[in-house]
């Protein structure tokens, strides 16, 4: 009899955890943008030594001016034929990372290379999502809320070949445009 009871304890024990509902959660993360800058390859520093960034409105085809910007490029480190901004030697801009020049969503840009009359425009800066949800079955692991880094979309008018790359930082928003000559 003790036999039964005990196959029939286990047997209900057995189909009560089997039949338990599964717990599903919602997590989300933010999503942050940060401005980015240029970095230049394949040009001496002669040619870079001096940049203009010119700020329009946005939509307006570079016919409104907003303000106009010198950079100076005598703050920089050259790592693997790549020229990029010191960050430290250059405290006066902290929001472009490695890149030379800030550019944030909300306006249009040309940046200008006087010594070789060139130009780059950008325009169309925009930006994804600021956020994420996500389900999953059981609990939001620990690292779910942890925000992430993404880069602005951008369209680049130029005789240069332009790219995203990793700047010289670990951080994740550190993502300036290299300008290849």
């Amino acid at each position: 009899m003790k036999k039964y009871l005990y196959t029939l304890v286990t047997l209900s024990l057995l189909g009560s955890v089997s039949c338990k509902k599964e717990i599903t959660s919602t997590c989300r993360y933010s999503i942050f943008y940060a401005p980015f800058g240029f970095a230049f390859e394949g040009f001496t520093l002669e040619e870079v030594d001096t940049l203009i960034l010119k700020t329009y409105e946005p939509g307006t085809e570079f016919s409104t001016l907003l303000h106009t910007d010198t950079i100076y490029t005598i703050h920089h480190v050259l790592k693997d034929s790549i020229l990029y901004r010191d960050e430290v030697a250059d405290a006066g801009n902290m929001d472009s990372g490695s890149g030379f020049g800030p550019l944030a969503i909300g306006s249009e840009y040309i940046l200008e290379i006087p010594a070789l009359q060139s130009t780059i425009k950008v325009k169309e800066l925009t930006q994804g999502p600021t956020s994420h949800t996500f389900q999953v079955i059981g609990h939001c692991s620990p690292g779910a809320g942890t925000a992430r880094f993404a880069s602005y979309g951008a369209q680049f008018e130029s005789i240069y070949q332009t790219a995203r790359i990793k700047g010289l930082s670990m951080r994740p928003n550190d993502v300036p445009v290299l300008v290849k000559k």
